[in-house]
């Protein structure tokens, strides 16, 4: 039987095991990491967690993907989009030594999420209607660069999907995705412009 989560609290105990495993329809846990456990030198920790925000837009023109991921010795910035009519599919990656510059919120339902540098500037801010999305990369596809400024509709009272579930006596993996967010903005690259 699946437990559905409907009581805020602590992701994890100061054992750093799970305080409750479940599924619910809100995120309800705080992200409280710095409780983790993975290994006896707590200088380690860091490299074993990873965290991201990932968008992934589609539109009847385009499919467009924006992530910061922070992989704990690596961060990892990447972006993809396709024009349905032309099947012109194309991404770009960059890896950050360290994670150094990347910034994640503690919990997915407060904070921003942003990245830049001289090649990529990723912009993911929570606003009290959903997130804007922006995205600036002047050398993506070779030169042609890409502009991306996208609103996603997401009251605070829309329903996500959330998960908690225990993976071995000490790893974990929390998950808060929300679907059906409807977009409104710009994509533009020099290629097709049409979002």
């Amino acid at each position: 039987m699946q437990t559905e989560l409907t009581q805020p609290g602590d992701l994890l105990e100061p054992t750093g095991r799970l305080a409750q495993v479940g599924w619910s329809r809100q995120p309800q846990l705080d992200c409280n990491l710095e409780n983790a456990r993975f290994y006896a030198l707590r200088s380690l920790q860091r490299f074993r967690l990873k965290r991201w925000d990932y968008y992934a837009i589609f539109t009847p023109h385009r499919f467009f993907s924006a992530t910061i991921a922070d992989l704990g010795y690596a961060g990892n910035i990447f972006v993809y989009t396709l024009d349905f009519a032309t099947g012109d599919l194309h991404e770009e990656g960059l890896v950050i030594p360290l994670g150094r510059g990347i910034v994640l919120p503690r919990n997915s339902t407060a904070g921003d999420a942003h990245f830049a540098n001289a090649h990529a500037s990723l912009d993911f801010q929570l606003t009290p209607a959903g997130r804007c999305i922006s995205v600036s990369w002047p050398n993506f596809h070779d030169g042609r660069g890409i502009q991306a400024d996208i609103q996603l509709s997401c009251p605070p009272e829309h329903e996500s999907m959330t998960i908690v579930i225990p993976i071995g006596q000490r790893r974990f993996y929390s998950n808060a995705k929300s679907t059906a967010c409807p977009p409104r903005g710009t994509c533009a690259m020099a290629i097709s412009p049409k979002i």
